[in-house]
């Protein structure tokens, strides 16, 4: 029974050691988005049943900023941007 105990404790600690090694260090470099296809001065949201919703931000250094939302018009829509991103 010791001998089993013993496998199956081995057997963790081998399998479960390798969640504790250090991660790959990234290899892709931050690079500021300069192109046209992708337009990053305004905001982009989903037409749903009638509503605005899902409001989201594009940046140029690659950030992407989804704040949720949902809104009858863009006057609403305007409002709760201006208040949930610049409060």
């Amino acid at each position: 029974m010791k001998k089993i105990i013993v496998f199956f404790g081995i057997f963790i600690l081998t399998c479960c050691g390798k969640e504790f090694a250090e991660d790959d260090k990234l290899s892709i470099i931050r690079t500021n988005y300069n192109g046209n296809e992708l337009k990053i001065n305004g905001y982009y949201y989903t037409i749903f049943q009638g509503r605005l919703d899902n409001f989201s931000f594009f940046y140029k250094n690659g950030i992407f900023l989804d704040i949720g939302g949902s809104k009858n018009n863009f006057e609403d829509a305007s409002n709760y941007i201006t208040n949930v991103c610049f409060v």
